[in-house]
């Protein structure tokens, strides 16, 4: 398996050093930002009637880091407004679907209990692109499905 993630990476040129909180033997694959888009939410629970449907939605202060752990095993560390977690620690799914060498593209799925989510990102040898990310969730709180944008780059580096 080391030899499949190690040609991503190298592909990529994505070997960046590790973000604030990151172990020190992982491999970067890709650091994003804040995302903005779309999401359409069902009535129920949180939202009252009348009140779902299409709305603006985004993660302001949101990051994704994709990167390889020190088990070579892929994983996200996600910063979103509830917290700031790796999704293999925090027992989630994570793996990758497709990646195109000549295009530098990823697509990353991954999910729990409660949620699906893709992310497909492509970037330039510097790390520099976009990410965009979908999302898929069913919870007594909320039933929602969103679609998001967010701009990718080594200066999106996690911080505690």
């Amino acid at each position: 398996m080391r030899n499949k993630w190690h040609q991503v990476a190298v592909a990529t040129a994505l070997l960046m050093t590790p973000a604030v909180g990151e172990a020190k033997d992982v491999t970067i694959l890709a650091r994003c930002g804040a995302s903005d888009g779309q999401s359409y939410y069902f009535e129920g629970g949180f939202v009252g009637p009348g009140q779902g449907g299409w709305k603006k939605d985004g993660v302001d202060d949101g990051r994704v880091t994709v990167f390889l752990n020190e088990n070579d095993q892929l994983d996200l560390l996600v910063k979103d407004r509830a917290a700031t977690r790796s999704y293999l620690k925090a027992g989630y799914k994570v793996g990758l679907i497709n990646f195109d060498q000549a295009t530098k593209t990823m697509l990353i799925s991954a999910y729990g209990a409660d949620f699906s989510e893709t992310y497909l990102i492509r970037q330039n040898d510097a790390g520099i692109g976009t990410m965009v990310w979908t999302i898929s969730k069913i919870t007594p709180a909320i039933a929602k499905s969103s679609t998001m944008q967010a701009p990718c780059g080594p200066q999106y580096a996690i911080k505690p």
